[in-house]
């Protein structure tokens, strides 16, 4: 009756659950030795992981419990009544919850599954536990019809008492983000992730606007393990009670993706039918056993029992540990312990008495360690019961290669190491390359600082080429990218925010400001509603100077992480971050000095910020990265990389020291342009870029905002089918923009006009032959109808009729905001496929995509190669090819420097990298 009345109580069981994780967490962390370098949770395992790994949300504990019990959301709504959906399905007050609403553990594929119910509005599939089966719930007859769709396969009935991940949850989610609102996503030193985006979770902010989405969206199990081992993750520890997910993990990947094995461990701290200390020694020996680092058993005995032994016994026999095992036949060990050991599944060799024996290995977990420190002896003294058996790990889980074949796979397994063999005569038989992984590129402060996985960013393209659709493929894999809002109305910028925020409501995502010192109500506008919509990562671009708007969004954003103390360098937090992009060695400076304080003070006699973000203001700089800028597409100043790079980084030490910042303040330096191939992403990591950005390869993505045409357009050109040609936006000051000339008129044609303007101060001074053929070549239309269109843009979508009175009185002015008619224009014809004007488009490019267009050729990226399916490459297949060609070629470099090891790398093909599936 009690577990009944228990099963009933949905608090109750929060916070049993919430207890559970929080007791296995600490345990596993504290006595254990177990270091998480990733965490994640499902359904109320995600709520639970915000207070394993949060001492001032477990305070708030007792609070917690207060809130859900005075929630009629959470008592009435969505748990106890039901009547979120008794309302929607019309059910009397009366009727019993498990009349309409009950679920069941059904077997199939989330697909199958969602095929099977269609367009049924009387069931929801809630939980995808793994690729194999999932928790629907619904009016039981329904849940009977999809089970008898799906074969009549034997399912399970759970009778539900709470409804989740469905639709019925959308008109409580913000109520459930104020329940949960002095909640805390916590900072933590390692990398959280979440189920509603499949993605890094970032921490800093409140659950409110967190909190509603986990409950809202379908909890697919299976896509987030799939994440988190795509990212490097390959041991999985369960924290909770049971070990349904352990064991889950273990079904999710011994399913073969793609023809590739994929090795993993996946252990439980808890087990239902076997007392904890058990449980707990057995997922020890599978720690141990794969050498994972850090573990320990000593904190659970006393001290008296860890001492070394004093006399080996002669019977005592070492077995050296690194792999898996099915099972030792010998009457020397005892039956429980081969019992354990078996369950692991590999392979060991026929023991002999006295002898040592050597198990051999398949892979090492690594827990995303940088460097792995080498594992300590393991004494007979660290086991629970000591049997007489000495455990000395392998150093090194390596891979001994002895033909060609074998080489080039093994070094394209980036995240392990390999043994090389070594000419005769040398010190030592073998040299050990260790592992190469995106972690281990760039500086990892940036991957902290903005959430996400990787030292890179795909860049703003202007004109919403940089489309919403793009930053969210990369956001949802983990990587940020930068939305190109530069000449985009701000309505036009406010519905791709809607479109990226409903995706990726915690990032990572940036937005593009642009510099507009000819038209400053777009950056008025733009920061505006980048502070209104809470937009946390800016990338500013093309500013000559520091403006107003630029310093209000950072000055704004700025807080005291501790309240009750004072302002200090170590006491400030910054939620506007700001990424500047530069060529020129002045506009880093003013980008890494503190915002200037004649801005400050206009800003405070305005209202826009504080008097102590004004004080804070004075101790920060105005960006957290800069990005060098080199030769690239669109905006540049055409210089190489290798040149201007070097004098940037070191002007930033320079004013580091004279600032006299903490570390934590100090500003990166990234790189850009130039980037289309994993050789020029590691020569800019190898001069010292703390990250690097691409921009023209990702324009050819199928994301992007680009049309086909020009895709197809940058999928044949080289690098010197680039030219410059005037930038519309700078139309007057003369500023030019590189661009494709490869089957376009455009680069000419807008030469022409800026010779015009240069030449004349009207339409009117204009010979007549020279004004019709402007008409007639250039613009296709006459002077009037150009007029007329460019009166209604400055109108009625820029918002800007001063601009049109004055150009209505200046000749010349007019004449420009023409000529910007068509500049403009060309590059809107271009990203909507306008086939009429093709010879008129506008498409920015730098020389990066001749060497894209060499790396991808003849691959799966290439849209001309039959594995594309006639598809363009995906922005983030793009961008992790690029990164882990670069591991590749750090691997081939370390192979380089070791003058003994025998390997021939040109007959071996080693030199290059090349794309063999996705990613």
């Amino acid at each position: 009756a009690r577990e009944e009345e228990f099963d009933k109580n949905m608090i109750s069981n929060f916070r049993s659950g919430v207890f559970h994780s929080v007791c296995f967490t600490g345990l596993a962390q504290e006595k254990l030795g177990i270091k998480p370098k990733a965490s994640f949770g499902l359904s109320l395992g995600e709520i639970s992981m915000m207070f394993a790994f949060s001492k001032s949300n477990s305070l708030l504990s007792n609070e917690m419990t207060a809130r859900l019990a005075a929630s009629p959301v959470w008592n009435e709504e969505l748990a106890i009544k039901c009547n979120a959906v008794r309302k929607k399905w019309k059910f009397p007050d009366d009727e019993p919850l498990e009349k309409y609403w009950t679920g069941f553990m059904i077997q199939g594929s989330r697909k199958d599954i969602e095929d099977a119910i269609g367009k049924r509005d009387d069931v929801r599939l809630m939980i995808v536990n793994n690729s194999a089966s999932a928790l629907i719930a619904g009016k039981p007859d329904a849940c009977r019809d999809i089970i008898k769709k799906l074969g009549n396969k034997p399912a399970l009935h759970l009778p539900q008492r709470m409804i989740g991940h469905s639709p019925e949850v959308s008109p409580c989610v913000e109520e459930i983000g104020q329940i949960h609102a002095m909640l805390e996503i916590p900072n933590t030193e390692h990398q959280m992730y979440t189920t509603v985006e499949n993605a890094p979770l970032k921490g800093g902010t409140l659950m409110k606007n967190h909190a509603g989405n986990v409950y809202l969206r379908i909890a697919d199990f299976p896509a987030i393990v799939e994440r988190v081992y795509d990212d490097g993750y390959d041991t999985f520890v369960e924290l909770g009670a049971g070990n349904a997910r352990a064991t889950s993990v273990k079904q999710i990947l011994s399913t073969n993706r793609n023809k590739i094995q994929r090795p993993h461990i996946a252990v439980a701290i808890d087990r239902e039918g076997k007392d904890t200390w058990s449980q707990i020694m057995t997922m020890m020996a599978v720690l141990k056993s794969h050498q994972t680092p850090g573990v320990t058993l000593r904190k659970l005995y006393h001290e008296s029992l860890m001492k070394e032994p004093g006399k080996v016994n002669k019977l005592l026999r070492s077995i050296e540990l690194n792999g898996r095992y099915k099972g030792i036949s010998t009457s020397m060990v005892p039956e429980n312990i081969l019992k354990e050991l078996r369950q692991t599944n590999g392979k060991v060799t026929q023991p002999s008495p006295y002898k040592k024996v050597r198990a051999e290995t398949s892979f090492k977990s690594k827990f995303r360690t940088r460097k792995q420190s080498l594992p300590k002896t393991i004494n007979h003294s660290d086991n629970p019961q000591d049997v007489g058996i000495h455990i000395q790990p392998e150093p090194e889980d390596d891979i001994l290669v002895v033909s060609g074949a074998d080489l080039k796979t093994a070094f394209l397994q980036l995240n392990k190491a390999i043994r090389l063999p070594t000419v005769p005569g040398s010190r030592s038989n073998s040299r050990v390359l260790e592992p190469v992984t995106m972690m281990n590129l760039g500086d990892e402060n940036f991957m902290k600082c903005y959430g996400v996985s990787a030292p890179l960013y795909s860049g703003a393209m202007a004109k919403g080429i940089a489309s919403a659709d793009l930053v969210i493929a990369m956001g949802q894999r983990g990587l940020l990218g930068s939305f190109g809002a530069g000449g985009l109305p701000i309505h036009v910028i406010e519905k791709a925010l809607n479109q990226i925020q409903d995706v990726l409501p915690n990032g990572p995502f940036a937005v593009n400001l642009i510099h507009s010192p000819f038209d400053p109500n777009l950056e008025k506008g733009c920061v505006d509603l980048l502070l209104k919509r809470d937009v946390r990562v800016v990338e500013a671009s093309a500013f000559m100077q520091l403006t107003y708007d630029v310093v209000r969004y950072r000055v704004a954003g700025l807080f005291k992480i501790d309240a009750s103390a004072g302002i200090n360098d170590k006491n400030i937090g910054m939620k506007n971050k700001i990424i500047a992009k530069i060529s020129r060695t002045e506009l880093a400076e003013m980008f890494i000095r503190p915002a200037p304080e004649f801005w400050l003070k206009k800003l405070l006699a305005n209202g826009d910020i504080t008097s102590e973000q004004h004080e804070m203001a004075k101790l920060v700089p105005m960006a957290d990265d800069v990005t060098v800028e080199s030769d690239s597409g669109g905006h540049t100043d055409n210089r190489p990389l290798h040149v201007v790079f070097p004098i940037v980084l070191n002007l930033r030490n320079k004013l580091h020291k004279e600032l006299r910042y903490p570390p934590h303040l100090r500003v990166r330096v990234g790189a850009a342009g130039g980037i289309g191939c994993p050789e020029a992403a590691a020569a800019a990591f190898n001069i010292g870029a703390a990250f690097i950005v691409t921009g023209t390869v990702n324009q050819l993505s199928r994301q992007s905002g680009s049309s086909d045409i020009v895709r197809n357009a940058l999928a044949s050109a080289s690098y010197s089918d680039i030219t410059m040609a005037p930038a519309a936006d700078m139309f007057e000051q003369g500023v030019e923009l590189q661009v494709l000339k490869k089957g376009t008129m455009f680069p000419s044609r807008a030469k022409k006009l800026r010779e015009l303007f240069v030449k004349y101060d009207s339409f009117e001074e204009m010979p007549v032959a020279e004004r019709e053929r402007l008409e007639k070549r250039i613009f296709r239309k006459n002077i009037e109808e150009v007029w007329q269109e460019t009166i209604d843009f400055y109108v009625n979508h820029l918002k800007n009729p001063d601009k049109i009175a004055r150009a209505e009185k200046d000749k010349k002015l007019k004449m420009s905001l023409c000529m910007r008619w068509y500049l403009g224009l060309s590059s809107f014809w271009a990203n909507n496929g306008i086939k009429e004007r093709a010879m008129d488009y506008q498409v920015w490019c730098g020389p990066a995509i001749g060497s894209f267009n060499d790396f991808i050729k003849d691959t799966y990226l290439d849209v001309k190669h039959p594995q594309s399916n006639g598809q363009f490459p995906c922005v983030v297949q793009t961008n992790l090819e690029i990164l882990n060609g670069a591991c590749y070629l750090q691997r081939v470099h370390q192979t380089q420097s070791f003058r003994d090891v025998d390997i021939d790398l040109d007959s071996n093909d080693l030199r290059t990298y090349r794309p063999v599936g996705p990613l």
